[in-house]
C-alpha cells in the first residue's frame, strides 16, 4: 500500500469544523457550569476553573469558525493540552469526579479530531509530543504542589521537546529523520533524567518520557522498513496532466510524455484531481495542504528558497 493510498483509506473525517464547533460549546457549557458552582459554593477554584474553561472554549469556537489552518492548529493542540491539564488540576484541587473525568474526555476528543486527519506516522509524533507536553504540565504542576526543583526542571524541559515534536509532526517534516531521531533521543534523556531525580516521587515520569522518545525516534526507523509482500499487479496511479493510468514506478508519463511531478515535501507522487500549488519563481508543484502547512513555519519556497509570502 502506497503512501498516498494510505491517506485516502485512513483519512476519514476532511472537515471537521462543525465537529470542532461542537466541541468548543461543550468547553464553553462546562466553564460556566463551574461559573455556577461558585456562585453556590462560593470556592475561589471554582471561579478561577469556570473562567479558563470559557476562555478555552471561546478560544478554539473562534478558531473553529475562521476555519483557517494557521489559527486551528496552535488553538487545538492548546486546547487539548489545557483541558486534560485542567482534569489532572482538579484531581489535585477539586477533588470531583466530573470535573476531573469532563474535562479529559472534551481535550482527548479534540486531539482526535486532528489525529483523525493524519497518516501513521505523523499519528504516532503527534499523539506522543502531546503526551509529553501534557506530562511536562503535569510535573510544572506537581512542582507547584510539593516545590520539589526537578520537578520544574523537567517540565520546562518535557514542554519544550514536546512542542517542537507537534510542530514537526504538523510542518510534514517527518522526512527529515535526523530532526526526530535527535527528538526521540532527548525525550529518552528527560526519561532517564526523571528516573534519577523523580522517582522517589512519581516513576511513571520516567516510563512516560522513555515512551515518548522511543515513539518519536521509530518515526525515523518506520520509513526504511520495507515488508516484502508478494505483488501480483504493480499499482498504478493517474497522471497529474492527462488523467491516463500508468504505473507508480513510472518516470514519465506513457500516455502524454510529461514528468511525474513529485510533491518535494511529502516525496509522493502528485496525481490528477488533487489540489495542488506551484511557486511562482521555480515552478515547483506540491500538495496544497503540504505547502500551506510548511508556509506556516516558512515564509520561503522550499526548493528555491525564495520568498512566498
Amino acid at each position: 500500500m502506497t503512501e498516498d493510498s494510505f491517506k485516502k483509506r485512513y483519512k476519514i473525517v476532511r472537515d471537521t469544523k462543525y465537529l470542532r464547533i461542537a466541541l468548543s460549546i461543550f468547553v464553553i457549557l462546562w466553564g460556566i457550569w463551574r461559573l455556577y458552582c461558585y456562585y453556590i459554593w462560593a470556592t475561589p477554584l471554582d471561579l478561577m476553573y469556570g473562567y479558563l474553561m470559557v476562555a478555552v472554549g471561546d478560544l478554539f469556537f473562534i478558531t473553529s469558525l475562521i476555519n483557517r489552518e494557521k489559527l486551528i492548529i496552535p488553538a487545538l493542540y492548546s486546547s487539548s493540552i489545557s483541558l486534560i491539564s485542567f482534569g489532572m488540576f482538579s484531581s489535585l484541587y477539586i477533588p470531583h469526579m466530573p470535573s476531573v473525568i469532563s474535562p479529559i474526555i472534551l481535550g482527548v476528543l479534540i486531539l482526535i479530531v486532528r489525529l483523525l486527519q493524519k497518516d501513521f506516522t505523523s499519528i504516532i509524533t503527534l499523539s506522543s509530543s502531546t503526551l509529553l507536553s501534557l506530562w511536562a504540565v503535569y510535573r510544572i504542576i506537581c512542582y507547584w504542589w510539593w516545590k520539589f526543583p526537578p520537578d520544574l526542571y523537567y517540565g520546562i524541559i518535557a514542554l519544550i521537546l514536546g512542542i517542537v515534536g507537534i510542530a514537526s509532526g504538523e510542518t510534514a517534516v517527518l522526512q527529515n529523520r535526523r530532526i526526530m531521531l535527535v527528538f526521540g533521543g532527548l525525550a529518552v534523556i528527560i526519561g532517564g533524567f526523571s528516573y534519577f531525580y523523580l522517582k522517589t516521587v512519581d516513576p511513571p515520569s520516567a516510563f512516560a518520557s522513555l515512551g515518548v522518545g522511543l515513539a518519536a525516534a521509530s518515526t525515523s526507523v518506520i520509513p526504511l522498513v520495507k515488508v516484502a509482500t508478494p505483488s501480483v499487479e504493480e499499482e498504478t496511479t493517474l497522471c497529474y496532466y492527462c488523467g491516463a493510468e500508468m504505473p507508480v514506478s513510472a518516470k514519465t508519463c506513457p500516455n502524454c510524455g510529461n514528468k511525474i511531478p513529485i510533491c518535494p515535501i511529502c516525496d509522493v507522487l502528485i496525481q490528477a484531481g488533487e489540489r495542488t500549488s506551484q511557486c511562482p519563481h521555480c515552478r515547483t508543484l506540491f500538495h496544497k495542504e503540504h505547502l500551506d502547512t510548511w508556509l506556516m513555519v516558512r515564509s520561503i519556497c522550499p526548493v528555491c528558497r525564495k520568498k512566498l509570502r
